[in-house]
């Protein structure tokens, strides 16, 4: 999470998204990708491990706070591993769909129907 946040946007100030989702992130990769909820269990742990959030600090500050409460845990900062993908070069511009076609009105009959 950590290098996540100090190289993505890392003078943005952390807010709630950014930080659930660097956490969700880092559990789907240590839960090998699975998407069927089975990480609650180890949300819970992990949410539990974090320094508190202080949403006046930048991404790369607290950024600081997630690799110092690491290190007090045993994990060294060579364990930090991208948890969100980057797509390489610039997205493709969207592709241009045509307009469906407008229906034709009906032809007025002048009858009245009931």
């Amino acid at each position: 999470m950590a290098g996540h946040l100090s190289t993505v946007r890392p003078t943005d100030l952390l807010t709630p998204v950014a930080l659930g989702a660097s956490m969700a992130g880092e559990v789907h990769n240590v839960r090998g990708g699975a998407s069927l909820g089975e990480g609650a269990d180890l949300s819970e742990a992990t949410r539990a491990a974090l320094p508190p959030a202080d949403f006046t600090l930048s991404r790369a500050g607290y950024a600081v706070l997630l690799v110092e409460a690491a290190v007090a845990r045993g994990w060294s900062e060579e364990d930090n591993e991208r948890a969100i993908p980057t797509v390489p070069g610039q997205r493709p511009a969207p592709v241009e769909r045509p307009a469906a076609p407008v229906p034709a009105p009906r032809p007025a009959t002048g009858e009245v129907v009931r």
